[in-house]
């Protein structure tokens, strides 16, 4: 039985004690597990792997969502496949009626300010380099385009160190090609691993990206701005 499949049984409790303390281990535990069972073959006992595993869709962070499901409070269910008056039909096969459906659906990415032809996020996709910077863009600086792991407001304090640097000359991004391929790299860091929806286009882990700002490169681009601004001629004064 794996990982994910521990955790839909038994609704949080013994995902607990199964799996590693640390969040990093449990994602790099859980990547490696899956792996391992995409190359087992196929067992009548294993159920299909049709749901999203752990970890490939963004986190709920509800402290009592674990107790309400271990105690039949709650019951989880799989995508749903069509609407029929109160009947919900779910892609499993199964159908309940509802009094009431609230549908939580998060929310796009737009910028009605601006022509789409200049700056749009097709189904949420939106290339920035550390999530801040449009490459070719020299003066526009983004803050909070993330679906950040645990919460989005360390993340925002984390971009606005940099982005403070940035604005008072202290802080330069790299060349555009080097940009776009940075760019190419996180997103298969940050989101390769999970469901490729609309919904996780953002998708980021806090403390590996402020790990990654502190350490590499806010002194990176302090760096490049140090060297920049070396190669300026200095201005005669008259």
């Amino acid at each position: 039985m794996d990982r994910a499949e521990v955790l839909r049984r038994n609704a949080g409790r013994q995902v607990l004690q199964d799996l590693p303390a640390h969040p990093f281990r449990v994602a790099a535990q859980v990547r490696a597990d899956d792996a391992a069972a995409d190359r087992r073959p196929p067992d009548r006992l294993r159920p299909a792997r049709t749901q999203p595993q752990v970890l490939r869709g963004a986190p709920d962070a509800v402290v009592e969502l674990p107790l309400r499901l271990g105690s039949g409070d709650l019951r989880a269910k799989g995508d749903i496949e069509r609407w029929d008056g109160p009947t919900v039909h779910f892609a499993d096969g199964t159908a309940e009626d509802f009094d009431v459906v609230v549908h939580a659906t998060g929310y796009n990415i737009t910028f009605p300010f601006f022509d789409p032809d200049f700056l749009s996020a097709p189904e949420n996709h939106i290339r920035l380099y550390k999530r801040i910077f449009k490459p070719g863009m020299d003066d526009v600086a983004f803050i909070g385009f993330a679906q950040a792991t645990p919460t989005l407001f360390p993340f925002v304090e984390c971009q606005t160190r940099l982005v403070a640097a940035w604005l008072v000359g202290r802080y330069a991004p790299p060349p555009v090609a080097e940009m776009e391929r940075v760019i190419d790299e996180d997103q298969q860091k940050y989101t390769a691993h999970m469901v490729q929806r609309p919904r996780h286009t953002q998708q980021l882990d806090y403390f590996l990206y402020e790990h990654d700002l502190r350490v590499r490169e806010i002194p990176a681009g302090m760096e490049r701005a140090r060297r920049q601004q070396a190669r300026r001629p200095v201005e005669a004064r008259g």
